[in-house]
């Protein structure tokens, strides 16, 4: 489908171009066009369950397009398109030679990773708690005899070392997973590691399903059941909460969404459209974040 919505000789022939004249404007709508074609194709046919990541923020499949696009088309101090021709140096051959199939693969793969860590972003913002579990058992499952962690389109999926993963079986329901998750008893204070062990145990201990699961999946399990009790309530006005009410989790939350909702403002409203160059924007990053660390800190610390 998406294939037949895409000329692949105007996407390599307007690459060409904008590689080496970032002020044709009728080639760089065009070019636009196709990306945002990609783009929207990824987020609402394999990332689909993470939409609400960007209804939370008011904005749509398209919006978020556009965003990753921003930064795709973002100028340096010479007023080029520099990520584009980073792209095109990194192929494997030069722009001419490679053909137009090639060419829209490596374009496709370049979005999506731009569009993924736009995604990982939001993630971050709307769910600071929550992304730092998942940092965390990425970083276990990397030490771990359990399994090993295999992108895919969908997201990193933990893989078991040495078991058949079952490929040609559906996936395993996560509602069946969370509940025999849950009807396991265990120390509270267990470390990543063990947990891992019983989703390692789960997995593998069947074989009606794939014994595979989704990295996002296992950090929102984890998330419920250890700090579900912690986590302030969104629907109260956090405008009238006091810092020294908080617990040190909220505050570090708290401190974790201003910094991410931070660096989102400076990158598309003044870097990407060239207001501020790196060294500007991350002046003005530091300054403000030094004003939220004495702030987290109830001015216990020297001022900045």
């Amino acid at each position: 489908m998406l294939s037949m919505k895409i000329d692949f000789t105007t996407l390599k022939n307007s690459i060409q171009i904008i590689s080496v004249d970032s002020k044709n404007l009728k080639v760089l709508s065009q070019l636009v066009k196709i990306s945002r074609i990609v783009a929207c194709s990824y987020l609402n046919n394999i990332r689909p369950s993470l939409h609400y990541l960007y209804q939370q923020q008011g904005i749509t499949t398209t919006d978020l397009s556009y965003d990753c696009i921003a930064e795709i088309f973002s100028r340096d101090e010479n007023d080029s398109f520099y990520r584009i021709e980073k792209f095109c140096k990194s192929l494997n051959d030069s722009l001419e030679k490679v053909s137009e199939i090639d060419i829209f693969l490596a374009w496709k793969s370049f979005l999506i990773k731009v569009v993924d860590a736009q995604l990982a972003r939001l993630y971050s913002q709307s769910d600071p708690t929550g992304t730092k579990i998942l940092r965390n058992i990425r970083d276990v499952v990397r030490e771990s005899d359990y399994f090993i962690m295999e992108k895919t389109m969908s997201g990193n999926m933990l893989v078991p070392k040495n078991v058949n993963p079952l490929y040609h079986l559906p996936s395993i329901p996560i509602e069946k997973f969370e509940s025999e998750y849950f009807t396991t008893t265990f120390d509270r204070k267990s470390s990543f590691n063990e947990q891992i062990a019983i989703v390692y145990n789960i997995l593998t201990g069947q074989s009606e399903y794939r014994r595979t699961i989704l990295l996002l999946d296992i950090s929102k399990i984890f998330k419920h059941r250890f700090f579900s009790d912690s986590i302030p309530n969104n629907s109260n006005n956090e405008s009238s909460y006091n810092v020294r009410s908080l617990t040190n989790l909220e505050i570090e939350e708290f401190e974790s969404r201003v910094l991410s909702t931070l660096k989102e403002k400076i990158f598309l409203q003044y870097f990407a459209k060239g207001k501020f160059n790196k060294a500007q924007a991350e002046g003005v990053y530091f300054a403000v974040r030094d004003i939220v660390n004495d702030w987290c800190l109830n001015g216990e610390c020297e001022e900045t």
